[in-house]
């Protein structure tokens, strides 16, 4: 799980926080991530790399870079994301062995 913070093209890449799970009695609206303190990793898309946004409730696949728009968008401007919501900038990765991402998925947290 990663707190998306910038995404560059050629090559695709995106720059990102690690999270942790915040949850307890204390936590409003459920539990949900957050990014830890630290400098931004870059992470790279391999070759088919496939991606997921939210449209409503629903997800919906997308092109990497209809995804590092997305990304851009919602840590400048977090309202003029249409027809995608902005969600908190969280994202489920999926990495190959030399570390490369082969899926990304936008979580949901109102």
């Amino acid at each position: 799980m990663i707190n998306a913070v910038s995404a560059w093209g050629s090559p695709n890449r995106i720059g990102a926080n690690e999270t942790r799970f915040v949850c307890g009695p204390d936590v409003p609206n459920d539990g949900h991530y957050v990014a830890t303190v630290s400098s931004p990793d870059a992470y790279e898309f391999a070759a088919g790399a496939t991606a997921q946004l939210f449209v409503g409730v629903q997800t919906q696949d997308v092109t990497v870079d209809v995804l590092l728009q997305h990304i851009n968008t919602c840590t400048q401007n977090p309202n003029s994301m249409k027809p995608y919501s902005c969600y908190g900038n969280m994202y489920d990765l999926t990495l190959d062995a030399s570390g490369k991402i082969t899926q990304i998925r936008e979580l949901y947290h109102p």
